[in-house]
């Protein structure tokens, strides 16, 4: 389940190249169950952390965000329910340009999937700060400001001490979920 072809894909890269939804959550699901049976294994996140061997160097998170198949990205995060994805190995993953998945959900301006990923991100940070190899981290990358209040969590205000920027922030996350 974790060979790679002549291209270097696994059968997750395969399905999104591929656009087969379908065939993408039945490998998930797969590799879920395979990891059930054996914790140790490891097997999904190591599926989901392998690059491939072309001249990018994409993981299938990072694949599948470039080719704006989010719908893949929502069923990974479906299946992480139970936090079985190790953090650093698998969203925080990048390619030969050293862009994670925030990088391309923000030159993509793909607003929801943003949005998930800095929820995900809140704790520790590194997807928010992690430089390219152009020394761009994804907030640079937002020319045009649509992730301005994004980027800031109330957690980082709440961490700040700073209350007025945290009662815009709850503000803003309340108008959003109208």
């Amino acid at each position: 389940m974790l060979s790679q072809n002549a291209k270097g894909w696994t059968p997750l890269a395969c399905a999104i190249e591929s656009g087969g939804t379908q065939v993408f959550k039945l490998i998930l699901e797969l590799y879920h169950h395979l990891e059930n049976r054996a914790p140790a294994s490891k097997v999904l996140s190591k599926a989901l952390a392998m690059r491939d061997s072309s001249g990018l160097g994409e993981t299938p998170l990072i694949k599948a965000i470039r080719k704006d198949r989010y719908d893949m990205f929502d069923l990974l995060l479906q299946i992480n329910k139970e936090k079985i994805l190790k953090y650093d190995e698998v969203l925080c993953a990048t390619d030969n340009l050293g862009r994670n998945i925030l990088h391309y959900a923000v030159m993509k301006q793909a607003s929801s999937i943003v949005k998930k990923i800095i929820i995900l991100d809140a704790d520790y940070r590194n997807l928010r700060t992690a430089k390219d190899s152009k020394s761009k981290t994804a907030q640079l990358l937002d020319d045009s400001n649509l992730y301005k209040d994004v980027f800031e969590t109330v957690w980082d205000a709440a961490k700040a001490g700073n209350v007025e920027r945290l009662k815009q922030l709850i503000k803003v996350n309340e108008d959003d979920n109208k």
